[in-house]
C-alpha cells in the first residue's frame, strides 16, 4: 500500500524464500538452532536487499517517494555483533 502524506507514508510487505540445494550438508542443525555459513548468509542478504530495493522503487513510482534515495546496505552488517563501517 502506498498512500499520500495524509495517510501512512508507505507500507510494503516483502517475503523472500530460498531453496537451498543440499540443505542438510550446508546448514548445520544444532537441535532448536541452526548454523548458517557466513558466505551463504551474506549471499541471501544481498539477494533479499536487492530484491527489496527493486520492489520499493517500483512501488514508490508515481508517489512523493518516487525520487527517494534508497541507501546501499552492507549485508555484513546483519551478522550478529557486527558494527557498520563508516
Amino acid at each position: 500500500m502506498i498512500a499520500t502524506l495524509e495517510g501512512t507514508p508507505a507500507s510494503i510487505t516483502i517475503a523472500c524464500t530460498f531453496d537451498i540445494i543440499n540443505f542438510e550438508e550446508v546448514i548445520i542443525s544444532n537441535g532448536d538452532a541452526a548454523t548458517i555459513p557466513d558466505t551463504i548468509l551474506e549471499t541471501l542478504n544481498i539477494i533479499t536487499i536487492g530484491t527489496m530495493r527493486g520492489i520499493m522503487f517500483t512501488g514508490f513510482r508515481g508517489t512523493w517517494l518516487h525520487n527517494s534515495i534508497l541507501p546501499v546496505i552492507d549485508p555484513k552488517f546483519f551478522k550478529q555483533g557486527a558494527t557498520p563501517a563508516l
